[in-house]
């Protein structure tokens, strides 16, 4: 994952910016039936605002991107941007969408090793917790939200439609 990103470690960020309850992240272990030899992806769906929400083309493409490898995905976010067609994709991971407290997915990010999320809570998390991310973005130029954090890389369709930059609506 630190290959494909390109994210070099950065040793002067030794500690997380926020608290886990280690409780509830032991709780998120048994509940995901966590086990060290895998690559742990937590790939979230939606956030709250369709402008910025991965299409589903998106998602199904990660989904078949890792079936058969070591890399157990774990879907997070809410179901309520995604067509009834693109929910199929999620079979070939862990479904926590609309199941999770702030707590438990603050946890769950923090024993993942990385995460995939739409401009949203997830790359803050993911950043304040030391940990890998690949943040999509879509209307919003991600130099305003991310560009501190060196463990978030974005993906910025930049020129791709002539809306883009452009704001919420």
């Amino acid at each position: 994952f630190e290959a494909i990103l390109g994210i070099k470690e950065h040793p002067e960020i030794k500690n997380p910016m926020i608290n886990v309850n280690r409780l509830v992240a032991k709780k998120m272990k048994e509940r995901i039936k966590y086990d060290e030899k895998f690559f742990w992806l937590v790939i979230q769906t939606t956030c709250a605002t369709s402008v910025r929400t991965p299409s589903p083309e998106v998602l199904i493409n990660l989904s078949k991107m890792y079936k058969g490898s070591n890399v157990k995905i774990i879907y997070v976010g809410g179901e309520q941007w995604l067509p009834s067609y693109a929910k199929a994709w999620y079979n070939n991971g862990l479904n926590l969408m609309d199941s999770l407290s702030l707590e438990e997915y603050v946890s769950l990010i923090s024993i993942a090793d990385g995460i995939i999320a739409p401009d949203s809570s997830g790359p803050h998390i993911a950043a304040a917790l030391n940990k890998k991310c690949i943040a999509l973005f879509g209307n919003i130029d991600p130099y305003t939200r991310i560009h501190y954090y060196p463990t978030v890389k974005a993906v910025y369709p930049k020129g791709v439609l002539p809306c883009i930059p452009c704001g919420d609506s």
